[in-house]
């Protein structure tokens, strides 16, 4: 008799890490285009302050779960991970519209990357895992 199918997706510690890291990524793009002016890569104030503050947020929540489920349990992470999404679809989508090609590209990138990891998560305690 054949046991329980094994589980798949990536457990919440993976998680956590790649997340941590996609918001570093935000972060750092946001720095890079402030302190290292560039006729390459220029970004408009809006663009730089959302990836700012969403890759302050994506650090944060990575590096503030707990591997037992402290300070944001795995159904809150969960939520929050799925409207961190749907605003970097949003902000793609909008920055699309306004005609900023290279900020559009960034935020689709960031939410279609976030959204596998989103989806492939198993949200559960490492207890559970």
């Amino acid at each position: 008799m054949a046991g329980p199918p094994p589980r798949r997706g990536y457990p919440l510690a993976t998680h956590r890490g790649v997340e941590a890291a996609l918001g570093f990524a935000l972060l750092l793009i946001a720095l890079i285009v402030v302190v290292v002016p560039s006729d390459d890569l220029e970004l408009s104030g809006g663009a730089i302050a959302a990836a700012a503050l969403l890759g302050l947020v994506l650090t944060t929540l990575g590096l503030a779960t707990t591997r037992e489920g402290g300070s944001v349990g795995p159904a809150t992470h969960r939520v929050v991970d799925i409207v961190l999404v749907a605003v970097m679809v949003i902000l793609a989508i909008l920055f699309a519209l306004g005609d900023a090609t290279v900020e559009a590209i960034i935020f689709a990138a960031f939410a279609v990357g976030f959204g596998i990891l989103t989806a492939r998560t198993r949200y559960t305690l490492t207890g559970a895992e």
